[in-house]
């Protein structure tokens, strides 16, 4: 048990030890006076009852007396009779009544109190002398000074600490003000990144190539109805492809063949030719081979696009050396080598 708590359990145990004899010690003469009293009353009643009958016992020494020298009554009865009237009389029997049963009354008291007082010695919390437990009382009045005190010193430590709080509370405020703030640069700093902006740059970048995406998959769709472009999730900057043919599974791009590579080329170029124009209109695009690698059905879709693209007010330079090409294209720049590694540009159409 913690000394501390033992300390003041022994401490309560005295305060009540010492209350209880303080207590039964003013019971106690109470008690003797009340004692006092009734032996008192008692002895007056005692000495009352014993003149009144030693008085009673002459007057009828007396009236015996005279009764034997009298003629007329041979009794103290037919005295009374003839002295006394019936209400006299009985006020007299009833007032000896009265006292022999107050004085039974006060016999019976004072054996009460006897009986009282014997129970309440019986009863006295402790036997040690009164010196002893003055002392102890002595000093608990002292320990009990010294706890005000410490009531005291922590009374001023907790008006101190309710201060503290009050203060806490204030900083905790200002805290959570400086933390919504610092999330919201906290978050900046996740979209732009270091110093160096090249997470922001890969943000903004990511944005331009989702819009590409969408314009360059709007061609693609026009080129072959097969594939459709998508960002990678782990690359954000690269594509991927999804393959209808194959039950939309998602492909690299490097997984690709030369033809598929020059499909979605041309159709990147023509996503970003839209991307790039902006408010303003491009007019030209030129496209460098790449048409090899196609066979005769895509080859024929790729130039049908670019013929309606034409049709639309652009103009398309294709640089090619693909047989199909020339029988397709009506305007044609040629360039033939001559002697000593020389060429010249002729215009066909």
């Amino acid at each position: 048990e913690d000394p501390g708590t033992k300390r003041k359990k022994e401490q309560e145990t005295l305060r009540t030890r010492a209350t209880q004899l303080e207590n039964a010690q003013q019971y106690q003469r109470q008690l003797d006076d009340q004692l006092r009293d009734a032996r008192s009353r008692q002895s007056s009643l005692q000495t009352s009852l014993e003149a009144a009958t030693n008085q009673q016992q002459t007057r009828n020494e007396a009236l015996a007396a005279a009764l034997r020298q009298s003629e007329q009554f041979r009794t103290v009865d037919e005295l009374r009779e003839a002295h006394l009237s019936p209400d006299a009389a009985r006020q007299y029997e009833s007032e000896v009544r009265q006292l022999q049963q107050r004085q039974t009354e006060l016999a019976t008291q004072q054996k009460g109190y006897a009986v009282r007082l014997e129970k309440h010695q019986a009863q006295v919390p402790t036997e040690e002398p009164l010196e002893v437990l003055e002392q102890q009382l002595a000093a608990l009045k002292t320990e009990s000074n010294e706890t005000r005190i410490q009531i005291g010193s922590i009374r001023e430590k907790l008006t101190a600490n309710e201060g503290a709080k009050s203060r806490t509370k204030a900083i905790r405020a200002e805290v959570g003000r400086q933390q919504k703030i610092f999330n919201r640069w906290d978050m900046l700093k996740r979209i732009i990144g270091s110093k160096d902006g090249q997470m922001f740059r890969n943000y903004a970048q990511g944005l331009t190539l989702r819009h590409l995406i969408q314009t360059a998959n709007y061609h693609l769709g026009k080129l072959s109805n097969r594939y459709l472009l998508r960002a990678d999730p782990n690359e954000p900057l690269d594509l991927l492809i999804i393959d209808h043919d194959q039950a939309d599974s998602t492909r690299s791009t490097k997984s690709l063949s030369g033809g598929e590579t020059f499909l979605v080329s041309l159709a990147l170029a023509l996503g970003l030719s839209s991307l790039a124009a902006g408010n303003s209109r491009i007019e030209s695009l030129f496209i460098d081979e790449g048409f090899g690698t196609l066979d005769h059905d895509t080859l024929e879709t790729v130039v049908t696009t670019l013929e309606s693209l034409q049709n639309e007010g652009k103009s398309i330079g294709i640089i090619s050396h693909v047989t199909e090409l020339k029988e397709r294209i009506g305007v044609q720049i040629q360039l033939e080598r001559v002697a000593a590694g020389t060429s010249t540009l002729r215009v066909v159409g």
